[in-house]
């Protein structure tokens, strides 16, 4: 693998990344001044934070690491402490790993999606009709949030009206500040519970649809346990809010802040949009990390690793290498190509890319149709937290209708 590290690797760097934390908060609303050092770096560098992992944080340390999934695995958990319960298929690999996708990914082309356009179009159209009239409202919470949750949702046949409460509980659970431990477990258990019951629902009465292809599904030759459908659908329903929220909220950020760009998009949304997509999602900065666990004694690098360290993959680190993008902190709604790692990379990159394109697409479409100018009403109030993704909870905007 071709590196091109600098010649010295100050001293300042090794200190500034032993104490990084993945779960900083001071650094949420701005990532990317230590991202970039990171990058710079003359040698793999390591945290001693986060119960200590090395900091990969390079698009070709992450594309070796994240394609090598028998040296680097994700069935040790993606998060850093691992999450207690685990999610299916992504703390998984190998075969077992094949074996979710293969039941999940007929599901999520872009032919089996193409029902929900209207779908999503529909509400964030409905979202939109409600707020127009004001001329101040949080894009964050009143627009993003509610659509993309119906649309999830809708998506998995789930009752579309009782948004607020599973939205409230995708958020206890993915938002650092929403809820103290008790209450994020206490969310995990009450999704759970309800899953569970929906699980039972679709086996008296099976449906159409993802669920009841997983609950009908063998692994590895045997029926699918409960425990497996239950974390897969689970997955499948955070999947849907989680990653795509974030980006979609740094779009309308960006734009707020450049008429230009609105103008630009508006004037050939159909044409435009997909490349701009791809750009946000490049330079979002949502899918902040996913950890692996060393299998075996390797080097990446360089540098000796052992069996059982934990390395963290900075996805959106990588999305802003300059070995791989010019102007990599540039904003380019044209940009091609693109070869951001937004949906991971490897066996494990995400598998629905197709929902998020389309829920990007559609719902900054429909934003720039029905809104006039837009601007951020209060720079300060755009509430940024950090996880393993970079979320945005709050952006209020100052609307005048067109």
């Amino acid at each position: 693998m071709t590196t091109h590290f600098s010649d010295i690797q100050p001293e300042a760097i090794r200190e500034e990344a032993a104490s990084y934390s993945l779960h900083d908060q001071s650094l949420a609303k701005s990532p990317w001044d230590p991202w970039r050092r990171f990058r710079a770096a003359s040698e793999l560098l390591r945290s001693d934070q986060d119960g200590g992992f090395w900091i990969l944080s390079r698009y070709s340390q992450i594309r070796e690491a994240a394609g090598h999934e028998e040296t680097f695995c994700a069935r040790h958990g993606r998060a850093l402490p691992p999450h207690p319960e685990g999610l299916l298929p992504s703390d998984a690999d190998g075969a077992v790993h094949r074996e979710y996708r293969r039941i999940i990914n007929p599901w999520m082309t872009a032919s089996a999606m193409a029902y929900m356009e209207p779908e999503v179009t529909a509400f964030c159209a409905q979202r939109l009709d409600q707020l127009v009239s004001r001329t101040e409202f949080d894009i964050a919470k009143d627009y993003v949030s509610p659509a993309i949750v119906m649309s999830g949702m809708k998506w998995l046949d789930w009752p579309v009206e009782e948004y607020e409460k599973f939205g409230d509980w995708a958020h206890a659970m993915l938002i650092p500040s929403h809820g103290t431990v008790e209450e994020k477990l206490r969310a995990w258990s009450e999704l759970s519970d309800w899953v569970a019951g929906d699980i039972e629902r679709r086996r008296a009465q099976p449906r159409e649809g993802v669920i009841n292809a997983v609950i009908d599904a063998e692994v590895e030759g045997r029926p699918i346990t409960d425990k497996e459908i239950l974390q897969i659908v689970i997955s499948l329903f955070l999947g849907a809010v989680e990653t795509t929220g974030s980006t979609l909220n740094s779009a309308f950020h960006y734009l707020a802040d450049h008429p230009e760009a609105r103008e630009y998009l508006r004037e050939d949304p159909e044409g435009r949009l997909p490349l701009a997509v791809e750009e946000f999602l490049r330079t979002a900065g949502s899918l902040a990390y996913t950890a692996r666990t060393v299998t075996e004694d390797t080097t990446l690098d360089g540098c000796p690793l052992k069996r059982g360290d934990k390395v963290a993959l900075l996805m959106s680190s990588a999305s802003r290498d300059a070995d791989v993008f010019d102007n990599p902190d540039e904003v380019v709604l044209d940009r091609k190509p693109n070869r951001h790692f937004a949906f991971g990379a490897g066996p494990h990159k995400c598998a629905g890319a197709t929902f998020a394109r389309m829920m990007l697409r559609i719902a900054i479409q429909e934003a720039l149709a029905k809104l006039g100018d837009f601007r951020v009403a209060d720079e300060s109030a755009i509430g940024w937290e950090m996880a393993q993704v970079r979320v945005c909870t709050s952006m209020p905007i100052i609307h005048q209708r067109g």
